[in-house]
């Protein structure tokens, strides 16, 4: 999977301070995770599948939860019974090389695009804890 590093910090500095007003916050928070995950996922098929090069990559693009605070979202090929493997033109469509590619948007703009929105829920979350 190809890796993209995105400053969450203050993200992930809320989503601390709320595990620890209530145990009970986590499938709140998990949901949050989930359904924010889920609208990157699109919005990137989207990018990708609007790419005439690269578009036959788009399904390949999915997530996987890495705990209930966190989610791994990049291309992924399933092989026969092996676990999923990174999808290979991911990268070249993304960044490019010498030759061409780099004509799909950087994944980061669709994390940037959902984080408003993640903010605002989680938000939410934090003040139903809070205040009730």
């Amino acid at each position: 999977m190809a890796r993209i590093s995105v400053d969450t910090s203050e993200v992930r500095a809320l989503i601390a301070d709320m595990t620890g007003v209530d145990a009970r916050l986590r499938p709140d928070v998990s949901s949050v995770i989930h359904k924010g995950a889920n609208n990157v996922v699109r919005d990137l098929r989207s990018e990708m599948g609007s790419s005439a090069s690269f578009g036959h990559l788009a399904g390949g693009i999915s997530y996987d939860m890495v705990d209930d605070f966190e989610a791994e979202i990049g291309h992924h090929k399933a092989g026969h019974g092996q676990k999923k493997a990174p999808r290979r033109g991911a990268n070249i469509a993304y960044f490019g090389t010498s030759k061409g590619g780099g004509s799909v948007e950087d994944p980061e703009e669709a994390l940037n695009r959902e984080l408003p929105a993640l903010e605002e829920h989680l938000g939410d979350i934090a003040e139903r804890a809070v205040f009730g």
